[in-house]
């Protein structure tokens, strides 16, 4: 370790004078941060803010507020927002070696730089939209040397969200994104030493494994930091940079040009650097030291200001810088790409003076065996490695540091075995002598052929353990995968499984045939012939994977029943002893264990009546984007013994619950059962008496005849019932038939008393119905046969006041007919159009009179009647 004891000590005394000048007032002071989001379903977001502030301000908040905005709005009430708490400690900045005194503290015991980071959480909903807008702002920034009044200025944290894609067409479809994720290898506050180049990365990694296995694709900006909704922070002035254009040779000619144009704070240019001459003669150009890599998230420079810290309390803020990093998202759907979220990342970047000591050299990376195929090519930022895919190569990276005492720690990525280098389908990586001066770190790859064109960002980070401030460095390692030749050994699924991505999925219980083969087979030469290479099997599974049998171990074609998501290793190794660079090979499958499907079991009635007909559906459900063929099964009265499919019809003659069974394509498992249960209702009875009394207030029976009901009817089901009350004269007062209609007189359960006028024979009817799932059932009925006598002609009337006999009075057949009265000379006495039992012989002496009645149907009658008072 190098420690330059009397520049430590000049550098600790400047900042023990600051703390003891005139004090200035701090806010919040958030320095860095930035907002992701994981979907959890259901229009669910879970949402995460590392936060910095800086040590200079007062305390980290205790809650964060997240305003959800649609794009384009800055005003009103947000249309959703969120509390985000704080998950776990916070934890301080240790940018410092352990023996510098006051380093990675932060409040009052710090005499240093620093900042304090802290995890914020919460759940928001936010349903399919063109575009959320997420923020959060804190106020207020600390002084930079890259923002004006930087202190009346916000930090505005933001990410979108695009979950409701417009499609040719202005067809919509919504969707589920997580956000990228950014390494956290990355620090968003770096401290990077004076005129000393440093690479700085905001690289990130998408979570999104889409049906083809891809993630979705991210593009990487320097942006301009935000104030507001909407509102740039400003940025201060560029100092002028010393640079002169001359003419550097006139043999050949060869001049210096300096900038055209004032320098000037840019997303792309936000911290002062030194100045490089690029191009060749005839004509050189200086321009600024800062070059960002697009492809992979970083950028490069050289910082060459740098404020002593004797002059003032504000020049600590002089060495500070603001940077923000911003990827987007885009997800490919029908061969075209659409934007569906980013994220920002603002950066901190803090210029020390580093003293003697210098970071960490740029790794060396190669590959000790060029017959492997694979390229490397080390570059001032990134490193990048291409391989071909079913080969066996290496590519070993070496770390030193200028100064040899130094001892060096590599930061990688924790996952980067078991997500980025996909679980050993592209390969895995090991770092050997980790904290010593010289680690080492080895890829060993062999990709599969399904990850042709895959790319790969590796950010990693390497701090030496100078004093008093470490020397850190930060590099990008990208590993694209191209097509190679055809690996020798081979292992596949005979069938597919429920989706054809490559990665077979299976429920519980569930099995998979695997088959290993040997797919560019040798042939080797023994006793002076060439014969076929023999191979010998090996399976074995992931550590704490189930599901291989050991007697089938050894066999080319297995099959497996995995309780978990298992993968599977194939090693093929040959029975012949092999020649020069021959030797065994390895690869595997991957089985995915998934939840069952859910079976849903509907009727298209909850109640029916008895022995009607009701369709059953059935459908099977999952919470993935898989997909499965069903059989369905079935079981209840009324059924067949093998009734199967979706949807069919069943008869139940009483309330019965049927069974589904929903079973996928064999043999991966995946099995089901719910029911629905089909109520029947109960048929009603009808059933009444009757009362009946005469109207006509003689003394004997006559019409009209009354009828009053009492219904002793009970009801059926659940459905509700309904009753109907009809009459139908079915003879009249001679007892002939009649084809008369039959007239509905009630509708209530208890109905109002029924008159009955005309003379003959007629059927009383109750009819009772329920209703069941919207059809009526059959009805009950009851029935009551009335007789109303028929009132003949009479021969005598008695007009004499005492309201019997008063009127001549016909049959109710012949009321409404044409009547005409004779004396007992034939002379006409009265006459009526329109007869209704009137003719009391008003007028008319006592004695014997003759009438001719035509009835309404045309038919005459004759006869003679007495006029007795």
């Amino acid at each position: 370790m190098k420690k330059n004891y009397a520049s430590a000590a000049l550098w600790l005394l400047t900042w023990v004078l600051l703390l003891g000048a005139a004090p200035r007032a701090f806010a919040t002071h958030g320095q860095a941060g930035q907002i992701t989001y994981e979907s959890l379903g259901n229009n669910q977001y879970r949402v995460t803010v590392s936060f910095f502030r800086d040590c200079s301000g007062t305390s980290i908040p205790g809650t964060l507020s997240l305003t959800c905005r649609n794009s384009g709005s800055c005003s009103g009430t947000a249309a959703a927002s969120a509390t985000l708490r704080p998950v776990g400690q916070s934890t301080i900045g240790a940018p410092y070696c352990p023996g510098t005194q006051g380093g990675n503290v932060c409040g009052g015991g710090s005499a240093l730089p620093n900042y304090e980071t802290r995890l914020y959480q919460g759940t928001v909903t936010l349903p399919p939209a063109a575009e959320w807008v997420l923020s959060v702002t804190i106020d207020a920034r600390p002084y930079t040397a890259t923002l004006l009044d930087s202190n009346n200025q916000n930090l505005r944290m933001e990410a979108t969200l695009n979950n409701l894609i417009t499609l040719p067409g202005n067809a919509t479809q919504p969707i589920q994104n997580n956000s990228p994720q950014f390494n956290n290898t990355n620090l968003p506050v770096p401290f990077v030493c004076v005129n000393q180049q440093s690479t700085i990365s905001f690289g990130a990694t998408d979570t999104d494994r889409l049906n083809n296995g891809r993630a979705d694709s991210l593009v990487y900006s320097l942006e301009q930091p935000l104030h507001n909704c909407n509102v740039l922070s400003r940025y201060e002035t560029y100092p002028a940079p010393p640079c002169a254009s001359t003419t550097l040779s006139t043999t050949p000619p060869c001049a210096l040009q300096c900038p055209t144009t004032p320098l000037a704070f840019s997303p792309t240019l936000p911290i002062i650097v030194k100045m490089d001459t690029v191009g060749t003669c005839p004509t050189k150009r200086v321009v600024p030291s800062f070059y960002f890599n697009a492809e992979a998230g970083s950028f490069t420079f050289t910082p060459s200001r740098y404020v002593p810290l004797l002059q003032s309390t504000r020049d600590q803020m002089e060495n500070k810088y603001v940077v923000v990093g911003k990827v987007t998202e885009y997800r490919k759907i029908n061969g075209r790409y659409y934007k569906v979220g980013s994220v920002r990342r603002d950066f901190l970047v803090i210029v020390v003076d580093c003293g003697s000591n210098q970071v960490p050299a740029n790794p060396i990376s190669v590959v000790p065996d060029p017959r492997t195929d694979a390229t490397v090519i080390n570059q001032r930022d990134t490193t990048l490695i291409s391989i071909p895919t079913c080969t066996y190569s290496r590519v070993s990276i070496t770390f030193r540091d200028p100064n040899p005492q130094d001892l060096l720690t590599v930061f990688f990525p924790a996952d980067i075995n078991t997500n980025l280098l996909q679980n050993g389908d592209i390969g895995t990586f090991t770092l050997v002598r980790n904290g010593t001066a010289n680690p080492v770190g080895t890829f060993s790859f062999q990709p599969l052929p399904g990850t042709a064109g895959t790319r790969i960002l590796l950010n990693y980070r390497i701090e030496d353990n100078a004093c008093p401030i470490k020397g850190t460095q930060y590099r990008t390692i990208i590993v694209q995968v191209r097509p190679g030749r055809q690996v020798q050994a081979g292992a596949a699924i005979a069938t597919p499984g429920l989706d054809g991505s490559g990665v077979a999925s299976i429920c519980p219980g569930g099995s998979l045939p695997l088959n290993g083969r040997v797919l560019r087979p040798d042939s080797v030469r023994q006793g002076g012939a060439v014969i076929p290479q023999t191979y010998a099997y090996r399976w074995t599974t992931s550590p704490g994977g189930t599901g291989l049998n050991p007697a089938q171990a050894s066999s080319p074609g297995i099959t497996v029943n995995p309780t978990a998501t298992t993968r599977y290793f194939l090693q093929i190794t040959p029975s012949i002893a092999p020649g020069p660079g021959c030797g065994l090979d390895t690869t595997s499958v991957l089985v995915r264990v998934v939840p069952p499907p859910r079976a849903v079991a509907t009727a298209s009635a909850n109640e029916v009546c008895s022995n009607s007909s009701v369709t059953l559906q059935g459908s099977a459900t999952r919470a993935d984007n898989l997909s499965d063929a069903y059989a369905y099964t079935w079981a209840g009265a009324g059924l067949p013994a093998t009734a199967s499919g979706p949807s069919l019809t069943a008869q139940p003659a009483a309330t019965t619950r049927y069974y589904l069974t929903v079973t996928g394509a064999a043999p991966y498992g995946c099995r089901d059962t719910t029911s629905v249960l089909v109520r029947v209702a109960r048929a009603p009875l009808a059933a009444f008496r009757t009362d009946s009394a005469s109207g006509t207030g003689s003394i004997i029976r006559r019409p009209p005849i009354t009828y009053t009901f009492i219904n002793q009817s009970t009801a059926g089901g659940t459905a509700s019932d309904s009753v109907r009350w009809t009459y139908q004269r079915l003879r009249n007062g001679l007892g002939q038939p009649l084809t008369e209609p039959e007239v509905v007189f009630s509708r209530q359960f208890t109905p109002a008393p029924l008159t009955l006028s005309l003379g003959g024979n007629y059927l009383i009817r109750l009819r009772v119905s329920s209703t069941a799932g919207g059809a009526t059932c059959p009805a009950a009925t009851a029935s009551y046969h009335a007789v109303i006598p028929t009132t003949q002609v009479p021969n005598i009337i008695t007009p004499n006041g005492d309201q019997l006999n008063e009127t001549f009075v016909v049959s109710g057949e012949k009321v409404g007919g044409e009547l005409k009265i004779f004396n007992r000379w034939g002379r006409l006495v009265a006459e009526f159009a329109n007869y209704q039992n009137q003719w009391n012989a008003a007028g008319l002496a006592d004695g014997v009179y003759y009438y001719h009645l035509t009835d309404p149907l045309g038919q005459a009658s004759k006869g003679m009647v007495e006029v007795l008072r």
